[in-house]
């Protein structure tokens, strides 16, 4: 049996709140460290650049416990998606598109989580012994819980 090349993990949430708090919150890099289930290393170094948020912000981390990565904003449509490419150099080279997706439904917001890309040999091999969509997909609805309560008692 062979893994496929390609993977996507998508967790959703609903937020009440307004869908323009949403998106600002999201678009701005300097917010993940309230909400983001990967900011628990304390050894963790944060590098900022390029515009202050949204389009072409970037963020840059390197730590014992998350390694070394790099994420930019590679696509903006306000207040709806923000499109993100998302580079990790060290424990492991891959490289992947994050989206959040926010969208109105009735009285609420729907904020989806997603991650996809392409498997590569390693990635093929680790995804054998551990399901990557529940581990990270775990991540993900941690991450949305806090986002949800950051933003619904603003």
């Amino acid at each position: 049996m062979s893994q496929s090349g390609d993977f996507r993990i998508e967790r959703s949430i609903t937020i009440n709140a307004e869908q323009d708090v949403i998106f600002d919150y999201i678009s701005d890099f300097h917010n993940f460290i309230n909400w983001s289930p990967y900011e628990i290393d304390d050894s963790l170094q944060r590098i900022y650049s390029g515009n202050e948020k949204g389009l072409g912000s970037i963020y840059e981390w390197s730590g014992k416990e998350m390694g070394t990565g790099r994420m930019e904003m590679i696509e903006v449509e306000r207040p709806t998606l923000i499109k993100i490419k998302l580079d990790f150099s060290v424990p492991m080279e891959a490289h992947n598109i994050a989206e959040y997706k926010i969208v109105k439904e009735n009285d609420s917001i729907k904020v989806s989580w997603i991650m996809y890309g392409k498997n590569n040999f390693i990635s093929k091999i680790f995804s054998t012994f551990i399901d990557m969509d529940k581990m990270v997909g775990g991540d993900f609805e941690n991450g949305l819980q806090k986002l949800k309560k950051q933003l619904e008692t603003k």
